[in-house]
Order: structure tokens, then C-alpha cells, then sequence
């Protein structure tokens, strides 16, 4: 029984109804029955382009049914639906000649290619559309460049915090973005920001949930202050709305993007004084060490301690050495009822009052290009210029400038309602650097007469503010 393959594709169906297909396996159809084809199998690749690479299941299939020896003809609208790729159109000849597949075309007759004649305009008109292709994608992408360039709408998924089109702020969405930037300048981690949002059924553009990375992606989002992005490039302004300032925006990228910044968002995977307590034994000596945690055993049961990293020499059990230290913090912060006074005492990261000030000299400088350009004093290869140089700067300052997380965040401890719960809510770095800003701890040893329970007096905790 002679079966005849009609193969049909469209590359791009926006509206999925797949009526270009439909249109093609008309007429293949029609061809198939003037060519004497009683029996036909489609085999349909709707939205899928044959330049791109992307796997063509039905295509495979197809090429698979050649190969059993099932088809005895292949039929196509055109040879561009079939190949936009010289190799791919190789390995055909190869397939269609070994086996003694025809292949007809609606818009081109039959295409012998048993004959080198037939193979050479086969590869003629194949090696023309991947010419167009490739020109065509050209085009697109010079086309996006300039519209970017230009500040325009490029269309896609409705970006959180705007309304359709892309240009007017989203009143409810944009207010929770600037929060945000607020919040995370603040110290608020991001993992505390998602179950905040996805508590009160805050969900994406898609209708999903909110993740660190997909809410760290909206935070880095160049358009929130205005820029227009190509590429992970930015190369003009927007014409819609901003939601925030750029300064503020830098800031947040300053911090979200730092190379120290944890990757761990448990608030129960570490503990709290492993790599910041030092270790008694080694100061005794004149030296200088940190402790890290362990696991001690013994029959029955096994916990957790503090060890020197040098060494044996230090063991404290983990657990009540925390509580002592996160009790007196908390007992700390509750007797000052001045906020602002206690943020003024923490030491500041080296060199951050020179980099905020240089910062703000540029952002002004980039202000005031602006203006020009919209008086029509400047051009628009000026302003651009002038961002280039701006742009450039700030981006070799921030590698400079140290964030001052631990401000804040001491800041928002002392000035909460309910201390405690402020705490809990605080991962394990946040709560590290409290530690490491308000005071030094040492864990000194276990002189030999004193009993081998805890014993808080060997818990030395020296504060840096006053107290």
C-alpha cells in the first residue's frame, strides 16, 4: 500500500489556532489526491521554526517512518517548510535517495532528487532560505535595538507593577516594588519578603508564587527606574513610568549584588557563632582564631559544640553558649530607646562615606545632562556619552563601596515593638553580623578544677557600643 507523508509547519502562531497549518494540508492534501495518493499521513509542526534548532517531533517522526519503509512519498507546501538548514537537508537527500521516497511540492512540482540536477536546485533553494532567515532575524533584532534605544514598548508578558502595554505604573503592584526597595535597604532578606507576599496572596504575572530569585530578578529590573534594557544592556530611557528612584535603585543593586552576600536563606542551617567567637585558648597564646561548629557523641546521644579551627584544644557546647549570647543582645537592645543613637555608635564599612558622596556627585552630573538634552541644548549621542561615562564610574565604585547592611538592621531590632520576634524572623548572617557589630565574644577554656557543666562566666563578651 503506497502511504504518502504530507509534512506541515508554520514558525510562528501567536494565537495557536493553527490555521496556516490547516491551510497548507489543503493543498497538500489536494496534490496528494491529483498524484494518485489514496493513503495519507500528516505529520503537523505548528509554532515551531525549522531555523532555529528547536527539535521538530513530527518531523523526526516522519523521518523515522521513512526509514521502516512505511512512506513512499513526501509531500510539502513548499521546500522551505520542510528545510532551513543545509545540513538538515543533507541528511534528507541521504534518507528520501536510500530509500526511494519522492518529494513533491505544492508551490514546486516534484523534486527529483535522485538526479544531481534535482539535488542542486534542492540545495539552491535551501541555502536561499536560510539566507533569508538569517537577514530576517537580522532585521528583527537591529528593529528591537532601535526600539529600545528609542525607549519603546516591546510587547511580551505584562511586566509586574505596570498595566497592559507596559507604560503606566500599576498602582497596587508599584507601591508593593517601592516597599520592597525599602524593605531590602532596610535588611529585610528576601526569603522573609517572599512569605510575606505569597502570605497574602501576592502572585507574579504568570499567577505563581514568589521566589528568592524571581523576586531578585524584579528588583534588578533596570525599568523600575526608567532605563530601557537591551540585551543586559542599557542603552536609553523608557517612555513609561518609573517606580523608583535610580539612586535607590543602585543602592538595592549594590547590595543584592554583593559577592559576599549569603546564598543560604535558612534561618536554621548554621549556628550562631561558628566563624565569630574566638577561641581563649589560642588568645592566651597570643594568636588569633575563630571557632567552628562540631559534633561531639557519646553512647546514646550526640550534640553540637564549639571547636577551635586550629584545633582540639576548645570544646563549649553550642546551644546554651547561643542563648547566652543571643539573651544578652536581646537584653541590650530593649534597654535603648534610642535607635538613632545606637546606629550612630556601629562602626561604618571603610571608605562608604567617600564612595556615597562621589555617588551622588555622578547621579547629579547624569541629572543635569538630562536636563540639557530635554532644553535641546545637548544631543541625544551626548547624553548618551555622558550616562556611558556615569555609568561606567559607578560601576567601578561599586566595587569599592561596601554595603552597610548591619545598620539597618540593628536599627529595626531596637526600634521593634516586639524585639524577640524581630530576632527569630532574622536568618543566621543577619543575626552573625548583630553579633559581630555590638560586640566580640570569646570562648575561654575549662580551667582543670571547675566541673565540666556549663558555665556562663567562661563566656566573654566584650561590647563594642557602650552599654
Amino acid at each position: 500500500m503506497k502511504i504518502a507523508a504530507v509534512y506541515v509547519r508554520i514558525s510562528d502562531d501567536k494565537a495557536g489556532e493553527g490555521l496556516g497549518v490547516q491551510r497548507q494540508e489543503t493543498d497538500c492534501r489536494k496534490l496528494a489526491k491529483e498524484l494518485g495518493f489514496k493513503h495519507v499521513v500528516v505529520f503537523t509542526d505548528n509554532d515551531i521554526s525549522a531555523y532555529s534548532g528547536r527539535r521538530r517531533p513530527a518531523y523526526e517522526e516522519m523521518l523515522a517512518q521513512i526509514s521502516s519503509g512505511v512512506i513512499c512519498a513526501v509531500i510539502s507546501w513548499h521546500g522551505d517548510r520542510l528545510h532551513r538548514s543545509p545540513i538538515e537537508l543533507e541528511a534528507y537527500i541521504d534518507l528520501v535517495e536510500k530509500h526511494e521516497v519522492s518529494t513533491h511540492l505544492v508551490t514546486g512540482g516534484r523534486v527529483d532528487l535522485s538526479t544531481p540536477t534535482g539535488r542542486l536546485m534542492a540545495r539552491m533553494v535551501g541555502n536561499y532560505s536560510r539566507f533569508e532567515s538569517e537577514h530576517k532575524a537580522e532585521r528583527v533584532a537591529r528593529a528591537h535595538r532601535q526600539a529600545a534605544e528609542q525607549g519603546k514598548w516591546r510587547g511580551g508578558t505584562r511586566p509586574f507593577g505596570y498595566q497592559e502595554g507596559g507604560q503606566a505604573a500599576h498602582p497596587e503592584e508599584a507601591e508593593l516594588i517601592v516597599r520592597a526597595y525599602q524593605d531590602v535597604l532596610e535588611g529585610l532578606s528576601l526569603s522573609e519578603l517572599c512569605r510575606n507576599w505569597n502570605a497574602r496572596g501576592i502572585v507574579t504575572t504568570t499567577g505563581r508564587k514568589w521566589g528568592i530569585q524571581s523576586l531578585k530578578q524584579l528588583l534588578l529590573r533596570e525599568r523600575n527606574y526608567g532605563a530601557s534594557v537591551y540585551r543586559g544592556q542599557v542603552v536609553g530611557e523608557g517612555n513609561w513610568q518609573p517606580i523608583v528612584e535610580e539612586a535607590v535603585f543602585k543602592q538595592a543593586w549594590l547590595l543584592l549584588t554583593d559577592p559576599s552576600r549569603r546564598r543560604s536563606y535558612s534561618t536554621r542551617s548554621r549556628w550562631l557563632l561558628a566563624g565569630v567567637a574566638l577561641c581563649g585558648v589560642c588568645e592566651s597564646e597570643g594568636q588569633s582564631s575563630t571557632v567552628r561548629s562540631a559534633t561531639a557523641t557519646s553512647p546514646g546521644r550526640s550534640w553540637k559544640i564549639y571547636r577551635c579551627k586550629t584545633g582540639t584544644h576548645l570544646a563549649r557546647s553550642a546551644e546554651p553558649t547561643d542563648k547566652l549570647v543571643q539573651e544578652s543582645i536581646l537584653a541590650y537592645l530593649a534597654r535603648r530607646d534610642n535607635q538613632e543613637t545606637l546606629a550612630d555608635s556601629l562602626p561604618r564599612p571603610e571608605g562608604a562615606s567617600a564612595a556615597a558622596r562621589r555617588e551622588s556627585d555622578l547621579q547629579r552630573r547624569l541629572q543635569e545632562a538630562r536636563k540639557l538634552y530635554k532644553d535641546d541644548i545637548i544631543s541625544a549621542d551626548d547624553l548618551r556619552t555622558v550616562k556611558a561615562q556615569v555609568d561606567q564610574e559607578l560601576a567601578a565604585l561599586s566595587l569599592t563601596k561596601a554595603p552597610d547592611r548591619t545598620r539597618p538592621i540593628v536599627g529595626k531590632l531596637s526600634g521593634a515593638k516586639d524585639i524577640r520576634a524581630a530576632w527569630e524572623k532574622l536568618a543566621v548572617d543577619e543575626r552573625k553580623m548583630v553579633v559581630q557589630s555590638l560586640m566580640t565574644v570569646t570562648i575561654l577554656p575549662v580551667p582543670s578544677t571547675m566541673q565540666r557543666r556549663f558555665q556562663k562566666e567562661l563566656i566573654r563578651i566584650d561590647w563594642k557600643t557602650p552599654n
